[in-house]
């Protein structure tokens, strides 16, 4: 009977868009919007050994509005590639955030209720969608700078290209946004290739409970969010090796546009991520950043920005330090994007990778790449 449900409401969104086709009132709004990104990089691995690989990344994202404050959303989408970090870059936090190797299937998709001061989700979600995201970090293609590698390395967060069961809400009063959301302690895993729908909860792997007030003040030019994480699930002590219950996060967020001038703009940003040292491996991450728009006297819309991310080890710890060849990891990254058309953006960008090693001889990588981003 669940196997039932499960299937019947995943169709209900599926094919809800199709359904609605044609009923173009003002009580029915159908949007469709395609994405893709394509990247080229050439990098240095562990042995200084110079290798290429192409990754590409493909989103459509299908919602249907209805009676102005509701709507379905369903997004499907399908990768390609190799796999870098895992096969010979060696570095902790992964360069390049759209490498996952060949996967198709559905992603988001969720019902979503919103009003002037409100919102609600309760479906299938990415976490880095609506928490943990800095948005001067966007610009940027290493992994961390979308979502600090303290919550993607230390438990089994549902984030791109996974996602999980989960109630999600925000409400606006004053200047504070407040959003809170409820995931699955699991996100939902491949088979084979294949990304399917996942709605089943499991006691044993916990729940997901995220908080994150985000502040704006100094007259609009700084957001702040300061939120609190808690896995439910059960962890490893790296101290006994025994199993323990939960695992407690805090991160800190800013953006800040220190300078505006007609089109030309500059902007701040920094992550903070710190971790229940005894179930974590890393136990804290701290990223910096400097995003400029429009630049230099150029007709063309481009951006070009400068970010550092620092991941440590819980290296104190016996079995964490077992695990791992260095004690901490810095990822440094520049990147210049430029928009050629409407519909095509160019983005070439350049990783230098730094090890804290303890005691291996590991060669630090250097990533360069050249990234394509498609609309359609």
């Amino acid at each position: 009977m669940k196997r039932q449900l499960k299937w019947a409401f995943s169709s209900l969104f599926i094919l809800m868009p199709f359904i609605m086709h044609g009923h173009q009132e003002d009580n029915f709004e159908l949007s469709n919007e395609g994405y893709y990104i394509s990247e080229f990089v050439v990098h240095t691995n562990v042995d200084g050994k110079i290798d290429a690989d192409y990754l590409g990344w493909f989103f459509n994202t299908t919602s249907l509005k209805f009676h102005q404050k509701h709507s379905f959303n369903l997004s499907l989408l399908f990768t390609h590639g190799g796999q870098p970090t895992s096969r010979s870059v060696g570095d902790l936090q992964y360069f390049t955030n759209i490498e996952v190797g060949l996967l198709y299937g559905l992603n988001e998709m969720y019902y979503k209720y919103e009003s002037d001061v409100a919102w609600f989700k309760i479906g299938q979600q990415d976490i880095n969608m609506d928490f943990m995201f800095t948005e001067n970090g966007l610009l940027f293609n290493h992994s961390s700078f979308g979502i600090d590698p303290g919550t993607t390395l230390n438990l089994p967060a549902p984030t791109a290209p996974y996602v999980s069961l989960s109630l999600t809400g925000k409400v606006t009063m004053a200047n504070i946004d407040f959003k809170i959301g409820v995931f699955d302690g699991q996100y939902a895993e491949e088979r084979g290739s294949l990304l399917p729908v996942s709605w089943r909860l499991k006691k044993s792997e916990g729940l997901i409970y995220i908080i994150e007030p985000e502040f704006t003040w100094l007259k609009k030019q700084v957001t702040t969010k300061i939120g609190a994480l808690y896995h439910s699930g059960n962890f490893q002590n790296k101290n006994s090796g025994n199993t323990e219950k939960g695992l407690l996060s805090f991160h800190s967020i800013s953006d800040f546009n220190f300078y505006q001038h007609n089109d030309r703009s500059y902007h701040l940003f920094y992550q903070i991520n710190s971790s229940h040292k005894e179930v974590s491996d890393i136990d804290f991450y701290l990223g910096l950043g400097l995003r400029m728009e429009q630049p230099f006297k150029w007709a063309y819309q481009h951006e070009l920005g400068f970010a550092m991310g620092h991941a440590h080890i819980n290296s104190e710890k016996p079995i964490t330090d077992m695990s791992f060849n260095v004690k901490s990891e810095t990822a440094l990254e520049t990147t210049f994007k430029v928009s050629v058309s409407n519909w095509l953006a160019i983005q070439p960008y350049f990783q230098y990778i730094i090890f804290n090693e303890k005691e291996t001889d590991l060669k630090e990588p250097k990533i360069l790449g050249l990234r394509a981003h498609l609309n359609f």
